[in-house]
């Protein structure tokens, strides 16, 4: 049904013309102005008796006049409706010859006098300093995350796998994948992740409401190595609208770091249980062990006409019973070591006179001169790397010998111990052997150190601590409250 249009009198269209919130103006042919409304006087700062007769180009900058006119010309030979929002860059002059942005629609009107040319103007000043200050704000938002360490991101879920709309440049150094390669190919980011994730990963994409934030995954890079990295997101929208917004940032220290303390706190409660067998076995079953063998030798020089075969069996038992008192002493020196002085290199020497006499091993122990001041807290760890070491021994290398040898030099502390037992294929240990290495490895991280080793079947074993001289004098991160033993 169509709408009937009541024709308006023409002195109601002229108010409204007159009175219309954008500036409207009227050219002839020659480009004069033949009519302004009130908000073309206000927008201008002319008075409507100066406009009219006045050249269009009153109303263009000076340097844009030539410019302006032989544009009039080209819109004369063909003149059409041009609405605002053009795309145009427009300025226009006022009458104090200040410059405001504007926007301007064309419409040709035809007539018995000949054509005319309607311009509606509307001033964009405010409009234009909006986008100038979004523009600054985006391009500074646009440089802190090109610049973060963080990976700032935007995933879309409109497809499926989902697509990224923007993922800063320091992806790169998360995952070792250009920024750009995320955004080509939304299949990459399944594919870096490592495969035990990829399925909390696609609970993720498929639900982030359902996953809770910051949300931890690890990603595999070109060269194998295996990252961890912390994600803080929320969703927006709905349906195939909604996307993911966050940051990612790498944890890998912080993770390996938690794993250790963990292993380390772990650690401290056998530590303690191994105090408490130790003493029960000290105290107890070693001394009725002792007695017992007392009481067999009192007995055997008591009787003298004890017959050979029994004399012989009592002295056999003897002979067991002492070989099991120096197996005990031997475990309850793995248990409880000696005491830690304070001094790392007096300490050691301490600590390997008690493996020598338990374990019947020749031990070496050599420290040169001059050796740089260690805190206390790198020291303990250091000893009780030997520690586990020696214990390492006793149990697995069948060796006759240990040298342990603790030197410096300009840039760093050594400290080295090696035995001339069977050896072993660091790949295929036992698990017992496997976790005293990496209780040793540890240590070694925790003091800011590292440690190499070199072992093979037949060859021995050799433990190499290097500890920089800038560490020596750091508290490592030992766990609050660890005893040094």
């Amino acid at each position: 049904m169509g709408v009937a249009l009541m024709a308006l009198p023409d002195s109601l269209f002229q108010t409204l013309v007159h009175f219309a919130p954008d500036a409207f103006l009227v050219t002839d042919e020659r480009g004069s102005i033949v009519f302004a409304n009130a908000e073309a006087e206000r927008l201008f700062g002319y008075d409507c008796e100066e406009l009219v007769g006045a050249p269009i180009e009153v109303l263009v900058p000076e340097r844009l006049r030539t410019m302006h006119v032989g544009h009039r010309g080209e819109y004369a030979e063909d003149p059409h409706a041009r609405p605002m929002a053009s795309g145009l860059a427009l300025v226009a002059r006022r009458r104090d010859g200040s410059e405001l942005p504007v926007e301007i629609s064309l419409s040709p009107a035809h007539t018995e006098d000949g054509m005319y040319v309607i311009a509606t103007i509307r001033d964009v000043t405010e409009r234009r300093q909006i986008e100038a200050a979004l523009r600054a704000s985006e391009e500074r938002y646009r440089l802190l995350a090109e610049n973060a360490e963080d990976v700032v991101y935007r995933i879309s879920l409109a497809s499926w796998p989902p697509t990224f709309e923007y993922v800063s440049p320091s992806v790169e150094a998360l995952t070792g994948y250009p920024a750009a390669r995320f955004m080509e190919d939304p299949a990459l980011l399944a594919e870096v992740t490592h495969p035990d994730d990829r399925n909390l990963l696609e609970q993720w994409l498929r639900n982030p409401g359902a996953v809770a934030s910051p949300l931890v995954l690890r990603a595999v890079r070109p060269d194998g190595t295996v990252v961890s990295y912390e994600q803080r997101f929320h969703a927006t929208g709905t349906g195939d609208a909604s996307v993911i917004e966050g940051i990612a940032r790498d944890v890998t220290v912080q993770r390996r770091l938690e794993e250790e303390r963990r292993l380390l706190l772990a650690e401290s409660e056998i530590d303690r249980e191994r105090e408490r067998i130790a003493a029960d076995l000290h105290d107890g079953v070693m001394q009725t062990m002792y007695s017992v063998g007392l009481q067999l030798s009192s007995l055997v020089r008591r009787v003298p006409n004890l017959p050979d075969e029994s004399r012989t069996g009592l002295q056999e038992a003897i002979s067991a019973l002492d070989a099991a008192i120096r197996d005990i002493r031997g475990y309850v020196m793995d248990l409880r070591p000696a005491d830690f002085s304070g001094d790392l290199g007096e300490s050691l020497e301490g600590l390997l006179r008690l493996f020598e006499t338990t374990s019947g091993l020749r031990v070496t122990f050599e420290r040169t001169s001059g050796l740089p001041i260690v805190d206390e807290a790198v020291a303990v760890e250091l000893f009780l790397l030997v520690r586990e070491a020696l214990s390492n021994v006793r149990r697995h290398a069948r060796a006759a010998s240990v040298r342990v040898t603790l030197s410096a030099d300009a840039e760093a502390l050594h400290l080295v111990i090696e035995d001339d037992g069977a050896g072993f294929d660091p790949t295929s240990q036992r698990r017992d052997e496997q976790f005293g290495l990496r209780n040793m490895e540890t240590r070694a991280r925790l003091i800011g150190g590292d440690l190499t080793l070199d072992s093979h079947p037949g060859g021995g074993t050799r433990i190499d601590v290097r500890v920089p001289m800038g560490r020596l004098a750091s508290v490592s991160r030992r766990v609050p409250g660890q005893s040094p033993d």
